[in-house]
């Protein structure tokens, strides 16, 4: 029985020698064909489509170009408003000054000058109209 554990366990090593040896020897296969821009690689979504990969990354790329773009444009916009406000803003001060200005004036008490008196009939009574006397109601009673 010592002798037949002796020889498997010799053969065990010898196959395990042989293995090793092998897999040292062994020159690398031909690297895997890849497909090189034939197909892009697909994702599989939730719903069970299918989409490619290359197509959502230059899809993404497109949306941050633009988006880009846009936060350009808005800080442009951005610059003309600030211009526009600060043409405003003068211009508000400017007309708030002519209003202190005319309220100052307003205030100033101003020397009144008497209107001429003159002997003119008033304006609403015609100057060629008959003038109907006016008899006084006698004392005793009524006419």
């Amino acid at each position: 029985m010592a002798r037949a554990i002796a020889v498997l366990t010799l053969i065990v090593v010898c196959s395990v020698a042989f293995v090793l040896l092998m897999l040292t020897r062994q020159t690398p296969a031909a690297p895997s064909a890849r497909r090189t821009g034939a197909s892009p690689p697909l994702e599989m979504r939730e719903d069970g489509t299918l989409y490619s990969v290359g197509l959502q990354v230059s899809r993404l790329e497109d949306r941050i170009v633009d988006q880009e773009k846009r936060a350009v444009k808005v800080q442009e916009d951005l610059g003309t408003v600030r211009k526009e406000r600060d043409t405003l803003a003068g211009q508000v001060a400017s007309l708030q000054e002519e209003v202190r200005r005319l309220r100052r004036q307003i205030s100033e008490p101003r020397p009144v000058t008497p209107a001429p008196i003159t002997n003119a009939p008033p304006a609403n009574v015609p100057t060629n109209a008959p003038v109907t006397p006016v008899i006084p109601p006698p004392e005793g009673g009524i006419p």
